[in-house]
């Protein structure tokens, strides 16, 4: 099936994202592994001796974080208690813009949306 100019989706030239086909899968495996993940497989760690200072303080994610760079397909966690995306959510980054990334997070959320459909 061919597909006409005006049928593209119009991007930044500045911007990537992996392939629709691609997105699927990572959704799919996402959703499997919720699927098949038990209570029983969590276990608790207790970490001790650790310095306060080399804990990061997810108020300071903002400012400590800034300079951090990503690539197509990275694994990510949220880090910042602020926002729509609940904190230490997981997720795989699927496209970058200049000032944004898309990522899909294994867990739905309220304010999460679709990215169009991809």
């Amino acid at each position: 099936k061919s597909k006409g100019v005006q049928d593209l989706e119009p991007v930044s030239l500045l911007s990537d994202s992996l392939a629709k086909s691609t997105v699927k899968e990572i959704e799919q495996v996402a959703d499997d592994v919720k699927k098949n993940r038990s209570k029983a497989g969590i276990k608790k760690a207790i970490v001790k001796n650790i310095p306060r200072h080399a804990v990061l303080k997810p108020l300071h994610a903002i400012y400590r974080l800034q300079n951090q760079c990503f690539a197509l397909g990275d694994r990510v966690t949220m880090v910042q208690d602020s926002g729509g995306v609940p904190l230490s959510a997981k997720g795989v980054v699927i496209g970058l813009n200049t000032k944004s990334m898309d990522v899909v997070w294994d867990v739905p959320f309220m304010s999460g949306t679709t990215l169009g459909d991809r």
